[in-house]
């Protein structure tokens, strides 16, 4: 079962064949699963409801080895292509980092930009959030360029362990390394976050209509 396509939300735009998610069968990559949440899946469930869910500002990383040779961070929606509630304070955010490191090379967007899926287990941690806080939530996800791992070592293709793993222990920590910088600067933004969460009325209109220009009205 793949635990990111596990949950009970079902996309609104049609998803791209199998990637999106699938209920032909367990043999088959990206099955859904059944009815019932796997007990890994309910656990981060369970542990939003606990950490999260109550908070009035949150922002969670889900790290993933992705397709492709750059690293990219993607935000909700997974289940359509229309924006999601918290835009302005995602496009506020994401200035912040833009002012800060100049010169990062994440490629933020919203994910659904890239394919949409059923089942996705942040957008139904997002929409339980939506309906116990007023509050900011913004569960993001990292999906690593992988591809580098793989032309660095062909061989890993061929692994058990995962193809798209950077197996070696060596590559392990040149891969952390290569975040710090930005889980420091997530750690600072949710430390002090009044300046892309607690967003007037006027903030918010500018963000959003930057926020559909930047990452919309082109697609």
């Amino acid at each position: 079962v793949d635990l990111m396509r596990n949950s009970p939300v079902q996309a609104i735009e049609k998803p791209t064949f199998l990637v999106g998610g699938q209920k032909i069968s367990a043999k088959l990559p990206w099955f859904q699963g059944n009815a019932k949440m796997e007990t890994e899946s309910q656990a981060v469930i369970d542990f939003c409801e606990k950490e999260i869910f109550s908070s009035g500002c949150a922002i969670t990383i889900d790290f993933h080895s992705g397709f492709g040779a750059q690293d990219q961070l993607w935000f909700p929606f997974a289940k359509t292509k229309k924006a999601f509630p918290h835009l302005a304070e995602m496009f506020a955010l994401f200035t912040n980092l833009n002012r800060s490191f100049p010169h990062h090379f994440y490629k933020v967007e919203p994910q659904a930009l890239n394919y949409t899926t059923h089942g996705d287990l942040w957008d139904h941690a997002y929409t339980i959030y939506q309906t116990k806080n007023e509050g900011v939530f913004l569960p993001l996800c990292l999906e690593m360029g992988s591809w580098l791992w793989v032309r660095k070592n062909p061989w890993q293709i061929f692994s058990s362990l995962g193809p798209f793993n950077p197996m070696k222990p060596h590559r392990q920590k040149r891969i952390l390394r290569r975040h710090q910088t930005l889980f420091d600067f997530m750690i600072r933004s949710i430390q002090s976050p009044a300046m892309w969460s607690n967003l007037s009325d006027e903030q918010k209109n500018k963000y959003s209509s930057q926020a559909m220009e930047y990452w919309y009205a082109k697609r």
